[in-house]
């Protein structure tokens, strides 16, 4: 459906329009006429050029990207910290539920999922811990030979390199080795339970193995898995569906664009000020930076979350064009803050953009698996680690953070202030360079490293392409808090259902 501007008339006349039966009494100069009448605009003012201020916005937004993809590769090198101090991630906790619950469900392995445990296991930090960690799923799966057999090589290669791994690790794997080796040893009360708060669901399978089928410890982390199954399954076929409706609705906007029928609102050109909304983006990524930095340092000491203060913190750079002299109703003009076709329509071409992008994020997708099986390096988010040991508040200020923070500042950063100063030029050129300029930054500053670029950028393409089509804020607004909602909820829903 094209969208067309309707153009209103009046008939009142115009209270500045001299009269047609007036005579014209200006004067003439040579053979040209020079009219000043009352309605006529003053020649705009130039804008005013401020190299220096650009030149040292690009500068900082430079070093700061190196400097976060840098922070990034030396946390990924720095030594783990001790094995028994981690709880399991995401990724692990969910090939294991998925391993058990096909296991369930089919009554047999034919999954692979087993296998793929192992090869998580070996791109964990944590993979002394982990392993043993298989080895209860192992049990699960292929009896208590198989978890005796891993046990057995996992403390015969520990013992033989001369490490003792650190905290309860050594009672842990002893532990499990009673478990399995003698089909009447129930645990404790207290050794369940150290269990459970050390390994989580993988816990409570080998404490509930050699109890009845029928008991509730014994049934519940089985439940679980079976549940995440079928969760699976259910939202593969969502996705299914939702892929192949976005793809009809990316061939017919590709068609309705070649017939002209579907044209950009974003409307190119001279802004109100030259520096002001890049600067806004150089404060942002230096604040980002600070902050970083602050949070390894202080958090450990003071023994409190930060995340609520910095997250408040990064929002004030969005005003920096207003302190620069940047008028309000300009500033929303500017930076998209406008919905002329009614909140409902963006919010609602937001949501059929997102799909008809999901053929551009689906090839993202496999090229950051691609890299991911190339170099063998994780791109696993923090907020999966969060939201398996996090409480009910670190819960929800992950929820706000992820669908109401990133979509609005995020998008005021990036699709309004980035992409609005590099696309000052018309032509498809400008664009071009706008959108992967903003896009790379964007996956750049996240917190999956080199792995997950490739992703980021196709969905921040996509929300740029949103910003381009409707020039307002909102439809990329949207768009990004449909896809972080989505996968915050479903992964919440695996862990907790």
């Amino acid at each position: 459906m094209a969208y067309h501007a309707i153009l209103e008339t009046h008939d009142q006349p115009d209270p500045w329009q001299t009269p047609a039966s007036t005579p014209s009494t200006e004067p003439e100069i040579g053979s040209q006429a020079v009219a000043f009448s009352p309605h006529t605009e003053p020649p705009p003012t130039p804008l005013r050029r401020r190299p220096v201020r650009v030149a040292i916005a690009w500068t900082l937004i430079i070093l700061c990207t190196v400097a976060i993809m840098a922070m990034q590769a030396w946390a990924s090198k720095m030594p783990p910290p001790p094995p028994t101090d981690a709880s399991p991630g995401l990724d692990t906790v969910l090939f294991g539920r998925i391993a058990v619950g096909f296991e369930r469900v089919l009554g047999q392995d034919d999954t692979g999922m087993l296998f793929s445990l192992d090869n998580q296991t070996a791109m964990s930090p944590f993979s002394t811990t982990d392993r043993m960690r298989v080895a209860v799923v192992a049990g699960e799966l292929n009896g208590a030979d198989d978890a005796l057999e891993r046990l057995e090589q996992l403390s015969d290669k520990n013992l033989s390199n001369g490490l003792e791994p650190a905290g309860d690790f050594l009672a842990d794997h002893d532990l499990l080795t009673r478990i399995y080796s003698d089909e009447a040893y129930v645990p404790t009360a207290q050794e369940t339970q150290d269990l459970i708060q050390r390994h989580g669901w993988f816990g409570e399978l080998a404490a509930g193995y050699n109890l009845p089928t029928n008991d509730a410890l014994h049934q519940a982390p089985r439940s679980a898995a079976t549940r995440t199954v079928f969760l699976i399954f259910a939202f593969v076929g969502l996705v299914i569906l939702a892929f192949l409706l976005g793809f009809g609705l990316f061939i017919t906007a590709i068609i309705f664009a070649a017939m002209g029928k579907l044209r950009a609102k974003f409307d190119p050109g001279a802004i109100s000020h030259s520096s002001a909304y890049l600067e806004l983006v150089a404060i942002f990524l230096v604040v980002f930076v600070a902050l970083q930095l602050l949070a390894v340092w202080v958090s450990p000491r003071v023994g409190f979350d930060l995340m609520l203060p910095m997250l408040g913190l990064m929002v004030l750079p969005v005003f920096w064009p207003m302190l620069c002299g940047v008028r309000t109703s300009q500033y929303r003009k500017e930076m998209g803050l406008t919905a002329p076709k009614g909140l409902h329509r963006e919010i609602g071409a937001g949501v059929l953009g997102y799909l008809a992008g999901l053929p551009i994020i689906f090839v993202g997708g496999l090229i950051t698996i691609a890299v991911a099986y190339l170099t063998g390096m994780d791109s696993e988010h923090p907020a999966g680690r969060e939201i398996i040991t996090g409480g009910t508040y670190q819960i929800i200020v992950l929820v706000l953070a992820t669908v109401v923070w990133a979509p609005i500042v995020e998008e005021l950063v990036f699709r309004a202030a980035f992409y609005r100063h590099l696309r000052k030029l018309p032509g498809w050129v400008t664009w071009l360079v706008a959108t992967l300029v903003t896009s790379f930054i964007f996956a750049a500053i996240h917190p999956q490293g080199i792995v997950g670029i490739p992703i980021l950028m196709s969905i921040a393409f996509v929300l740029a392409g949103l910003r381009q089509w409707r020039g307002s804020l909102v439809a990329p607004m949207s768009a990004h808090a449909l896809h972080n909602g989505t996968i915050i909820t479903f992964t919440i829903m695996l862990m907790y259902l």
